[in-house]
């Protein structure tokens, strides 16, 4: 092969592998945009609807045979981004219904019912994972209501109290914006009088959580 055909095989050569390496090398440094969208998600702010669906255990002396009432509950919860925690406030329904025999007068008819809104602060942990444990305190007002019905006649009574409560759970990831998980809650500290009865509304709760990024 002549000399000024192997220069030109070469140059051809060359060229092409000097392409192919410069196109390699732009294909792995990231673009802008993509680096713009990493920083934008990496630094979102963290902010969900939560719906809670579950049973709590109060104080069985206080309250059998209504001592575990189901709940469901409605949360918003936000952490801004680069802060060390972020807040949350929810309220939350929970009611048990239960007949039983009172010596000397007959079936009686016990239902309680508790209405709750709280507020505190929340930390949520490996934010961009797919499995997120968080914990979250605050304070609670709670009324609780009591009544008991037997042959038509019926009494009840009411009344507020307050607590602390503390929490935590794991969550799931299903999609981006929706998540399944589990949740386990105590509120502690409260004070009730009813019917003359001193008692309290604590408990412990095991909630399922849906939780939606808005």
């Amino acid at each position: 092969m002549k000399l000024s055909n192997r220069l030109s095989a070469f140059s051809v050569r060359g060229c092409a592998a000097l392409a192919l390496l410069v196109a390699t090398a732009c294909s792995s440094v990231p673009t802008r945009a993509s680096l713009a969208s990493s920083q934008e998600s990496a630094g979102a702010d963290l902010s969900s609807l939560n719906v809670l669906l579950g049973r709590r255990q109060l104080d069985e002396d206080d309250w059998a045979p209504i001592d575990e009432p189901g709940v469901l509950g409605l949360e918003y919860a936000n952490e801004r981004a680069g802060s060390a925690v972020g807040f949350e406030i929810g309220f939350s329904l929970a009611a048990a219904e239960e007949d039983e025999f009172v010596s000397g007068i007959g079936n009686v008819e016990f239902t309680n019912s508790f209405f709750e809104i709280y507020g505190g602060m929340r930390k949520t942990f490996f934010v961009d994972a797919g499995v997120r444990p968080y914990i979250g305190a605050g304070l609670a007002v709670i009324s609780a209501a009591l009544e008991a019905e037997s042959g038509g006649a019926s009494v009840d009574d009411d009344e507020t109290t307050f607590g602390g409560y503390a929490h935590g759970g794991v969550e799931f990831r299903i999609t981006d914006n929706f998540r399944l998980g589990l949740d386990l809650r105590a509120v502690f500290g409260t004070d009730l009088e009813l019917f003359d009865v001193s008692g309290d509304a604590d408990y412990t709760q095991l909630a399922l959580v849906a939780g939606f990024s808005i």
